[in-house]
C-alpha cells in the first residue's frame, strides 16, 4: 500500500466522524504514531506547515515541494537514515522465492542466452526488449498450468512444421521423421532458450508440451494418472472391514441417541464414550487387524472411512451441568447386555419421553420470547414505567451466575491462587424483548444469602426501576428448589396480583438439566470480557459488565447505587401471614396467578399438562405493607483481617487497597490453645484467631 493509501485509509467518513468518539481517538492515536511524511504530493485539508516558496523569507528552509521541513525535521539528516531503514525493511522482508527468481533474471541477462543464430551473432535476449521480456515473464507465472499449455501451445501451433515429406531445393523430398519447431517472441525469431525463459518452463515441460500439440491438439493436458485408481488405495474388502470394526465397536460401547443428526436423518445416533478419540479406536483396529491379518492403515484414512460409511456414530464431547436423567438413561442402556428386550425398549421410551418433554418446554419458552421480542419492536417501550400500565405480555428471565473474586488481573500472579479474594455474588434478570440483561453485583459484605428471599428482592428491584410496566408478566428461572422453585417465589407473585402491581403472573421452569437460557449467553458474553480485565473494585467490575457489551445490552447494578439501591426484605415472614404452601410443589413446572381469582394458583406439570387449582389465600394483603429491610451482615474480623494480611499485597492500587482491604478497626486477638489440646501444627502450639 502506497502512502497515498495510507492517508486515504485512515479518513474518517464524514457519517461516522459524530457517532463513534472512541474510534476517532483511536485514529488521532495512529496518527501520532504513524505521521505523514512532509514530502509526499498529497492534498491535505489542514497541513501542518505548507506555504509558497516564493513568499517565504528564509527560502533555505522551504523544499521544492513547498513544504518547511524544519516544522518536521530538527536535523535533514534523519530523512536519509529513515531511507536507509525503509530500505533494509525492503530488503529483509523479501521472501526467499523472490530472492531466487530475482537472482534468475540478473543471471539471463548476465550471461544472455547463448544464441548467435538469427541476428548476425547477436544473442537473442539482448535484441529483444529486456523490460518486456521480464514482463510477459511475470504474467506467465501468474497463470495457472492450463492456462500457460494454452498459450505454449498456441505459439508452437503457429510456427511448427508437421508435414509428411520435407521439401528441400534442388534435392529430392523424404519422409519427415519428427516435427520441425520455430520460436518467436514479439514478432522476432528467437532461441529456445529465450522461448523457455519468457513462459517460465523449462526445455522438458516444452518438450512434453509439443507431445501433447501433436497428439491431442490445443487442449490442456491431461496427467496421466488422472482417474485412475492408485495401487496404494483400499479396495472394497479393506473398507468394509473397517465399517465392520466400527459398527461392532459401537454396538459394544455406543448408547442410542433418542434423536438424530442434522446430515444423519435416518439413522439412530450411536454415542461413544469420551473417554476414548478417535486415535485410541485406530490403534484398536491396527492391532486386531494385524491379529487377523488384515491391512492396516494409517488415522487419516481411518478417520475419512468412518465419517463415509458411518456417520451416525460419533464421539460424545465432555460436558459438565449434563442432566442427571439423561444420564442416568445412558447409564442404563450401556449395560443393556444384562437387560431383557422388553427392558431395553422400555429404557428407550422412557428416554425418548423425556427428551420430548424437554424440547416441549424449550419450545415453549422459545415461543414467549419471540413474542416479548416483537412487541419490543412494536411498541418501544420505556423501562421503569409505572406499574400496571401496559396491557401487554412481556417476558423475563433471571438466574444466578458463578461469583467472581478481586482483585482481578488478566496477568494473574501464582500466589493468589491459593488464597480466597473479596467475593462478588452475580444474579442476573434478562429482558429478551429488549435484549437486556441486568447485572447484581453483590459484595460478600452486603450478601444476605443466595436463599429465595435474596432472589425475591431483586426481582422486586428489577420489576420496580427496570419494568417496563407490563399488566402481564412471564418469568422463566431454573429449577433451583432453594432460590427459585419455592413457596417465597410463588407467594411474591399472588402477592403482586393483590396489590395491583400486575393482573397475571405466569412463572415458568425448564426441564432439570436442560436449563440455558438467555440470562447464561449474558453471563458468557461477560466472562469472556472478564477473563482480559483488571478489576480492583467493586465499580471496575461493574465496568467490566457494561464494556462486555457495545450495545449496552448488559448493564450492572451495584447494591449501594446512589440512584437506585437495592434493599433485601424479609419476604417469608411477611408472607406467609397471607398465603399457604402450595403441595407437591417440586413435581410442577408452571404456575399461573391472577388478581381475578386472588390467591388462586394454578399449577401443571408442563405446558401441555392438565392445570390443577390451588387456593392458598389466608387472608388478604394490605396494599401499601412491605416486610422488613434486612441489614447487611458486613465482614467478621477474622474475614477482615484475612483480606488485610492475604490478599491486600496483590493490589496494583493504593487507592483500591484501601476501599477493598483497609486495616481492620477491630483488634487482631489471639489465644494459645492449652498443652493438653488435641491440636497441634509441627509439634507447636497452634495461634488461633479467635472470631
Amino acid at each position: 500500500m502506497s502512502q497515498i493509501e495510507l492517508s486515504q485509509a485512515s479518513t474518517i467518513p464524514y457519517e461516522f466522524s459524530d457517532h463513534d468518539p472512541e474510534f476517532n481517538d483511536e485514529l488521532h492515536l495512529v496518527d501520532i504514531l504513524y505521521p505523514e511524511c512532509p514530502n509526499e504530493s498529497v492534498e491535505h485539508e489542514q497541513p501542518v506547515s505548507f506555504f509558497n516558496a516564493q513568499d517565504s523569507d528564509n527560502a533555505s528552509d522551504v523544499g521544492d515541494d513547498g513544504y518547511l521541513y524544519d516544522a518536521y525535521y530538527d536535523d535533514s539528516s534523519d530523512l536519509d537514515v529513515d531511507n536507509e531503514i525503509e530500505n533494509d525493511l525492503v530488503q529483509q522482508e523479501k521472501r526467499p522465492i523472490d530472492q531466487l527468481e530475482d537472482d534468475k533474471v540478473l543471471k539471463f541477462r548476465n550471461d544472455t542466452c547463448g544464441c548467435r543464430e538469427f541476428h548476425n551473432g547477436t544473442a537473442c535476449s539482448k535484441v529483444v526488449n529486456f523490460d518486456e521480456l521480464i514482463g510477459y515473464r511475470q504474467r506467465c507465472m501468474e497463470m495457472t498450468t492450463e492456462e500457460r499449455d494454452l498459450v505454449v501451445k498456441s505459439l508452437l501451433f503457429s510456427h511448427r512444421h508437421t508435414g509428411a515429406n520435407i521439401q528441400a531445393t534442388g534435392k529430392k523430398s523424404k519422409v519427415r521423421e519428427r516435427a520441425s519447431q520455430e520460436y518467436y517472441f514479439m514478432g522476432l525469431r528467437v532461441c529456445r532458450s529465450l522461448f523457455c525463459f519468457a513462459h517460465y518452463i523449462s526445455k522438458n515441460t516444452l518438450g512434453n508440451i509439443s507431445k501433447s500439440l501433436d497428439e491431442i491438439g490445443i487442449v490442456p493436458r491431461v496427467h496421466g494418472n488422472k482417474n485412475k485408481p492408485s495401487p496404494h488405495s483400499l479396495t472394497f474388502e479393506d473398507r468394509n472391514q473397517i465399517k465392520k470394526f466400527i459398527t461392532e465397536y459401537a454396538t459394544e460401547n455406543a448408547l442410542p441417541l433418542p434423536g438424530r443428526l442434522p446430515n444423519v436423518p435416518q439413522k439412530t445416533v450411536l454415542l461413544l464414550p469420551s473417554d476414548r478419540k478417535v486415535i485410541d479406536i485406530h490403534n484398536l483396529y491396527n492391532e486386531s487387524a494385524g491379529e487377523s491379518g488384515c491391512r492396516s492403515v494409517c488415522l487419516k484414512t481411518f478417520r475419512n472411512t468412518w465419517s463415509d460409511l458411518c456417520p451416525h456414530i460419533t464421539i460424545s464431547k465432555p460436558a459438565t451441568d449434563l442432566c442427571h436423567q439423561c444420564q442416568k438413561y445412558s447409564f442404563t442402556l450401556s449395560q443393556s447386555g444384562k437387560l431383557t428386550e422388553a427392558e431395553k425398549q422400555d429404557t428407550l421410551k422412557n428416554y425418548g419421553e423425556h427428551i420430548q418433554r424437554a424440547q416441549g418446554q424449550r419450545t415453549h419458552y422459545r415461543q414467549q420470547t419471540e413474542e416479548s421480542k416483537q412487541l419490543y419492536i412494536n411498541t418501544n417501550p420505556m423501562e421503569g414505567s409505572p406499574p400496571c400500565t401496559l396491557d401487554v405480555e412481556y417476558h423475563y428471565s433471571w438466574d444466578y451466575a458463578q461469583q467472581v473474586h478481586y482483585p482481578h488481573h488478566s496477568q494473574q500472579v501464582g500466589p493468589i491462587y491459593f488464597r480466597t479474594p473479596r467475593k462478588c455474588h452475580v444474579f442476573g434478570v434478562c429482558a429478551e424483548g429488549s435484549g437486556k440483561q441486568t447485572f447484581y453485583l453483590i459484595d460478600e459484605s452486603q450478601c444476605t444469602g443466595k436463599g429465595a428471599e435474596s432472589v425475591t428482592s431483586m426481582a422486586h428491584h428489577y420489576l420496580q426501576f427496570y419494568g417496563i410496566g407490563e399488566k402481564h408478566a412471564q418469568i422463566h428461572f431454573d429449577n433451583a428448589a432453594g432460590q427459585n422453585k419455592n413457596n417465597c417465589v410463588i407467594w411474591y407473585a399472588v402477592w403482586r396480583t393483590l396489590i395491583g402491581l400486575h393482573e397475571t403472573i405466569a412463572l415458568s421452569m425448564l426441564v432439570a438439566g436442560h436449563t440455558k437460557f438467555a440470562p447464561d449467553w449474558h453471563f458468557g458474553v461477560w466472562k469472556v470480557k472478564w477473563r482480559d480485565s483488571n478489576a480492583e473494585t467493586m465499580t471496575q467490575v461493574a465496568g467490566t459488565v457494561r464494556e462486555s457489551s457495545r450495545g449496552c445490552h448488559n448493564v450492572p447494578q451495584l447494591v449501594d447505587d446512589p440512584d437506585k439501591p437495592v434493599a433485601f426484605y424479609s419476604w417469608k415472614p411477611f408472607l406467609e401471614q397471607y398465603f399457604k404452601p402450595v403441595k407437591q410443589l417440586s413435581k410442577y413446572h408452571h404456575f399461573f396467578c391472577s388478581s381475578v381469582e386472588p390467591g388462586v394458583v394454578y399449577c401443571k406439570e408442563y405446558f401441555d399438562s392438565e392445570e390443577v387449582r390451588v387456593n392458598i389465600l389466608k387472608q388478604v394483603p394490605e396494599k401499601n405493607a412491605m416486610p422488613v429491610v434486612k441489614a447487611f451482615p458486613g465482614l467478621n474480623a477474622a474475614r477482615q483481617w484475612y483480606l488485610y494480611e492475604q490478599i491486600g499485597q496483590f493490589f496494583k492500587s493504593d487507592l483500591a487497597k484501601d476501599v477493598v482491604c483497609p486495616k481492620p478497626c477491630v483488634p487482631k486477638i489471639e489465644i494459645k490453645l492449652d498443652t493438653d489440646c488435641d491440636v497441634k501444627v509441627g509439634g507447636k502450639r497452634r495461634n488461633n484467631l479467635l472470631t
